[in-house]
């Protein structure tokens, strides 16, 4: 079976009909397409709740900033480490057992943080370390191979970009189910501890439908062959990492990768501390706005994104040049708007804009992998060599900016973050010029 190509009768309609020519999928490759993409909200719902109850999050863990931004940091460590660690390894285990131990872990850690009270802060560090293992070392090159599996190489940052999309979807539903249960309870540390303890629990339901609908065989069928000529060709193993080390691509798309998840960083966590602290956003609007700037602008953007790039651009990595380019702009006149609340009508549409402009890089930040035709066989180690770039990030900057809220007054420390996302952003424009001229000349020499 070829699962890359589209089975859709020329007769057939309805929306199933219409999603399957849009994402180039058959019926059974788009059922399976859904509960992955459910997944990849689903594990991140706990720790997903910062991005609208900042504060009551970190008061249930009792951190300080800098503490509670290196407890994320931590993820980032066992996240990167992982991704080579694991990387080869993911070429030969099977995706629905994978999928399952870590929505399961996930949800067990979360589980015991959600409701065990007063947790030593060296309990933290395991459980957040626990998150970096399950959550992303393992789970998200698990995620990435799946999707550039199951979709064509000319279909790439339009399923990128709709993953994107309907991860904004559930986010909002997760998030806003998370708000209504802090706030039915009083608002208080009791009703955070019930919205991170149900979501967990959404977690350890999801490794249960993803292990009764994912099949053993998916993606597995370039496998059988390998397995007539070996089991395990160790030897092939470090052709494949060598391959994917010599590939430019590979370190242009982790590269960029990186800079615009050092912009995410600080867009979703501080952009509404940013807003309460320096432009007095009233409470009421804190978690509307914390939805909208992380969801609510990745439902929008992220299916449109994927499609301008397929249809618009040569490639993915010239869209996100243009991207990074209004990302740029935009943090520059950020920079430059007084910090003062008569300001905050224009603050909060310039803020929502980043965001929309980062959910367009994100949508389609790994889609140059598949654009330049890089054979399933190593896939997952291009991914993760790509992916122990990309989310390096998340090893420094949380720490970073939770040290410079602690240590410089609001308005200062906030500017010095806003400039480091500059940086980045312009960064982002360069490598994805340079990645551009690579994965050009890779579709050349493959016609």
């Amino acid at each position: 079976m070829d699962i890359k190509r589209e089975i859709v009768h020329p007769k057939e309609h309805g929306l199933s009909a219409k999603l399957k020519r849009y994402l180039g999928m058959n019926s059974q490759q788009l059922k399976q397409f859904f509960i992955i993409v459910g997944t990849t909200q689903t594990i991140y719902s706990v720790v997903g709740l910062r991005e609208v109850l900042y504060e009551p999050f970190r008061a249930v863990l009792g951190t300080s900033n800098a503490a509670f931004g290196t407890l994320f940091g931590l993820i980032g460590i066992v996240q990167i480490i992982g991704y080579l660690a694991f990387g080869w390894l993911q070429d030969k285990i099977n995706i629905r057992y994978l999928l399952t131990i870590d929505l399961l872990g996930y949800g067990i850690c979360a589980f015991i943080m959600s409701f065990v009270p007063h947790l030593p802060y060296s309990a933290l560090i395991i459980i957040f370390c626990l998150f970096g293992l399950f959550g992303d070392a393992i789970y998200w090159p698990t995620i990435q191979k799946s999707i550039k599996g199951i979709s064509s190489s000319h279909k790439q940052a339009t399923v990128w970009g709709f993953m994107e999309a309907w991860r904004g979807v559930a986010g909002i539903l997760l998030n806003s189910f998370g708000i209504i249960i802090y706030t039915i309870l009083g608002s208080a540390i009791f009703g955070m501890r019930m919205a991170m303890g149900i979501n967990s629990i959404f977690m350890i339901l999801f490794a249960l439908i993803t292990w009764r609908f994912i099949p053993n065989d998916f993606l597995m069928d370039f496998k059988k062959e390998q397995k007539v000529k070996s089991k395990l060709n160790f030897q092939q193993d470090k052709q494949n990492l060598i391959l994917s080390f010599k590939n430019p691509v590979v370190w242009l798309t982790g590269l960029s990768a990186s800079c615009i998840y050092a912009v995410f960083a600080g867009v979703t966590t501080y952009f509404v501390p940013f807003l309460q602290n320096s432009y007095a956003l009233p409470v009421a609007l804190v978690a509307i706005f914390g939805i909208i700037n992380g969801q609510v602008t990745r439902m929008v953007s992220a299916a449109l994104s994927g499609t301008i790039s397929d249809n618009k651009f040569k490639t993915s990595a010239s869209w996100m040049s243009v991207c990074y380019g209004l990302v740029s702009a935009v943090l520059l006149i950020i920079l430059f708007i007084p910090r003062d609340n008569h300001f905050l009508t224009i603050m909060i549409p310039l803020m929502l804009l980043t965001s929309i402009f980062c959910y367009f890089i994100r949508a389609v930040y790994y889609a140059p992998i598949g654009e330049a035709n890089i054979p399933n066989e190593y896939s997952a180690t291009a991914m993760s060599i790509a992916s122990f770039i990309g989310y390096s990030p998340n090893f420094w900057s949380y720490t970073l900016f939770g040290y410079l809220l602690d240590r410089f007054s609001g308005n200062r420390a906030y500017n010095y973050i806003f400039t480091i996302l500059l940086i980045f952003s312009i960064l982002g424009i360069i490598l994805n010029l340079l990645n551009n001229k690579y994965i050009q000349k890779a579709k050349q020499s493959n016609k």
